[in-house]
């Protein structure tokens, strides 16, 4: 969520320059599922993207239709599986290489590891937005997917 933040605090910077400010390394941003109870307060529904290195849509086979992922590794992040699947489904596909590819437990590590060309990973828009902004990672197919996930700002302990 760091990513999230950055862009929002150089505003409130701009805006309010004489204000001090101290970011706690506590995340009180948290990704909710929408058949779990809202604790706070929701800040958007979240729509799911697949990303992937610029290198892909490059070459003599570049990528650039949803089936196109059979052929190159999509980046698994446990729990996270009905990414995969709300993707599958909205784009009609029966194939996606579900058996191959690495594996993380962090959305944002699933990330990296695309920039580093070693696969297609399906995330939250919001998580992937700053790679995509700075040119890291590309979006290869124009639609984007309802995730069935919202991101909460949440009061702490």
């Amino acid at each position: 969520m760091l990513n999230w933040l950055q862009p929002r605090l150089r505003a409130f910077r701009e805006a309010f320059p004489e204000v001090g400010v101290t970011v706690r390394a506590t995340i009180w941003i948290t990704p909710r599922h929408a058949n779990q109870p809202l604790v706070g307060r929701s800040l958007r529904e979240e729509d799911l993207v697949m990303v992937c290195p610029r290198s892909f849509r490059h070459g003599p086979t570049p990528s650039g239709r949803p089936a196109d992922p059979v052929r190159w590794p999509l980046i698994h992040v446990p729990g996270r599986q009905e990414h995969r699947e709300a993707f599958a489904q909205y784009h009609g596909l029966t194939d996606l290489p579900l058996a191959r590819g690495l594996t993380t437990d962090r959305s944002n590590v699933a990330l990296e590891m695309a920039i580093a060309g070693l696969g297609f990973a399906i995330t939250l828009a919001s998580r992937a937005k700053v790679h995509l902004q700075r040119g890291h990672l590309v979006e290869p197919f124009p639609d984007r997917v309802a995730s069935g996930w919202d991101c909460d700002l949440h009061p702490g302990e």
